[in-house]
C-alpha cells in the first residue's frame, strides 16, 4: 500500500508502527476496539413504511417505495461474506447521482475487499436541495429507516456497525441524519457539510464517532438563498458533538468545495471500524498529534 503524504491519512490507513493485518480483511487499517463492558444497544429496527421490502438479494440498483414516494438508489456487498456485514451509507452531493457517489469513493470495490454493505440512495429532485436538511426531512428519514430495516431483513448486517457520509448536499444530509438517527449510528464522515446556518442543532440520541472535513476558507456554495461557509459550518457541528461527548476529527484538505484526492481511502478506513457505543479505535494513539491542521477533541 502507498501511504499517502497527509499526517491524517498516515494514521487512517496504517501507515505507522502497528502491525500489519489489524483491520478488516487483515489490512492495516485500524481494528475495531474490543469492548470490555456490555454496549449499548443501537435503536431498533422501524416498521417498513410501504409494509413490504423491496428484493435486495443481488447488487446494483434497486427500487423502494419509501413515505409514499418512489425511490431508487444502488447496493453492493461481497458475494461470500464472513459474519455480519458493516453498513454504509452514501449520499451524493447536489446535482450528482448514486453512481457518481460510487464512483467517488470506489463503494462496490469497497464493499467486495472489506465484507461490507454500502447502500447509495438517489436524491429525490423535487426537495429544494435533493436531500431533506431544508424541509421534507421525513421523506429522507424513512427512506432511512425503510433502507435499514429490509437491509437487515434480507442480509447478514452489523446493526451495531452503520454509518453515514455524504459530500456537500449528501453531507448537510449526512449532518441531519446524525443528530435525528444517531441512535443508529456508529460513525460519521462528513465531507463539506455541519450545521450553522443551514442545521440547528440538537444532542443526538445516541454517541457516535465523527470525522468532520473541510477545503478551508474557500470551502464555500452559493445556494442563492444563503452563501454556505462549509468550514464554520463544520467547526460548529465539531464543538456540539464535542460538547455532548462525541469522538470527533477534524480535517482542513485545503482544496476548497471538493471532495480531498483521497476521500475513498478515508472512507475505507474510517467507516467499517466503528461500533455503536465503543470508544474510537482512533481515540488511542492520539489523534489529535498527526498533523498542525487535525483537531481532534476527545470527552474527558
Amino acid at each position: 500500500m502507498r501511504c499517502p503524504t497527509w499526517s491524517l491519512l498516515a494514521l487512517l490507513l496504517g501507515c505507522t508502527s502497528k502491525e500489519p493485518g489489524t483491520g478488516p480483511g487483515g489490512d492495516d487499517t485500524a481494528a475495531p476496539t474490543e469492548p470490555t463492558e456490555p454496549l449499548p444497544e443501537p435503536a431498533a429496527l422501524a416498521e417498513v413504511s410501504g409494509g413490504d421490502c423491496p428484493d435486495l438479494s443481488s447488487p446494483g440498483e434497486f427500487e423502494i417505495n419509501a413515505n409514499g414516494r418512489d425511490r431508487s438508489g444502488l447496493i453492493y456487498f461481497p458475494e461470500e461474506a464472513e459474519g455480519p456485514m458493516p453498513m454504509i451509507f452514501a449520499w451524493h452531493p447536489l446535482g450528482a447521482s448514486a453512481s457518481l457517489m460510487k464512483r467517488y469513493l470506489d463503494l462496490e470495490d469497497l464493499a467486495e475487499e472489506l465484507g461490507v454493505i454500502a447502500v447509495i440512495p438517489e436524491a429525490d429532485p423535487s426537495a429544494l436541495f435533493e436531500w431533506g436538511f431544508m424541509g421534507g426531512a421525513d421523506n429522507d428519514l424513512v427512506l432511512y429507516d425503510d433502507l435499514r430495516s429490509c437491509i437487515a431483513e434480507q442480509h447478514d448486517a452489523d446493526l451495531s456497525r452503520v454509518s453515514s457520509t455524504g459530500f456537500s448536499a449528501g453531507a448537510l444530509w449526512t449532518t441531519l441524519l446524525a443528530i435525528e438517527r444517531g441512535d443508529t449510528l456508529s460513525s460519521v464522515l462528513v465531507f463539506s457539510g455541519g450545521t450553522d446556518p443551514v442545521i440547528t442543532y440538537s444532542t443526538p440520541g445516541g454517541t457516535f464517532a465523527a470525522l468532520l472535513l473541510h477545503g478551508g476558507e474557500t470551502d464555500s456554495y452559493d445556494a442563492v438563498v444563503m452563501v454556505i461557509d462549509f468550514q464554520a459550518a463544520t467547526l460548529a457541528f465539531a464543538e456540539s458533538l464535542h460538547a455532548d461527548g462525541h469522538f470527533v476529527g477534524i480535517g482542513n484538505h485545503d482544496l476548497g468545495h471538493t471532495l480531498p484526492r483521497d476521500a475513498a481511502e478515508i472512507a475505507a478506513a474510517w467507516l467499517p471500524v466503528h461500533q455503536y457505543g465503543a470508544p474510537s479505535p482512533f481515540a488511542e494513539g492520539g489523534i489529535e498529534e498527526v498533523a498542525d491542521w487535525l483537531e481532534a477533541y476527545k470527552p474527558e
